[in-house]
């Protein structure tokens, strides 16, 4: 039996698409935006990967902060077998870029990403007067995702994905550092914006 034309013309079509896949290098980028006190990019993704913001030089995961005026700054990301991807992105006001950055190498299939976890910024603050510093420890069930230590008055920024944490804390003179477990508390994380701060 011979093949009809339409299953020839599916058949080249076809073998048409995987020959473009697999010449070219794939980049793949998105971003969103987070509220904060001033403008920066935060690229999280692609781990490990020297990364240069308007000449200045670091590694994946980096944080590049800007006057606070909305703007564009041009990002290059340096792959481990020497190609490059550039962009200029959009930086706001009172915001947050994040920005993750994929790449499939020529002739390799794309892989398969995991779901995305949303996670959201707040702060913890030390409100102690006197010399004791203090450490949290935020548990989403068996895991910890953050531990932050502060100074007396001292507060953090600290990105935490969505749950409900337990929250280990410990004191210590700030001169011992010997940490003294006191209490664990409870803390919902559903946005941007939340707080921690145990009375000292």
């Amino acid at each position: 039996m011979k093949p009809t034309l339409a299953a020839i013309a599916i058949a080249f079509i076809t073998l048409l698409a995987g020959t473009q896949v697999a010449s070219a290098d794939a980049w793949k980028h998105s971003v969103e935006f987070k509220y904060a006190k001033s403008s920066s990019i935060r690229i999280v993704e692609p781990e490990g990967l020297k990364v240069v913001v308007e000449g200045r030089e670091d590694t994946v995961p980096a944080v590049f902060k800007f006057a606070n005026q909305a703007n564009y700054y041009r990002v290059q990301v340096t792959a481990k077998d020497g190609k490059t991807w550039t962009k200029k992105i959009e930086v706001k006001a009172h915001r947050e870029t994040v920005l993750r950055v994929s790449y499939t190498p020529k002739g390799k299939a794309p892989q398969t990403q995991d779901k995305k976890v949303q996670t959201f910024i707040g702060k913890a603050r030390n409100t102690c007067r006197r010399k004791v510093a203090l450490r949290f420890e935020f548990k989403l069930g068996a895991d910890k995702k953050a531990t932050v230590s502060l100074v007396p008055r001292q507060t953090k920024d600290v990105e935490l994905p969505a749950g409900s944490y337990k929250v280990r804390v410990y004191n210590a003179t700030t001169r011992s550092k010997k940490w003294n477990y006191l209490k664990t508390f409870d803390l919902s994380v559903k946005s941007d914006g939340w707080s921690f701060a145990p009375s000292c």
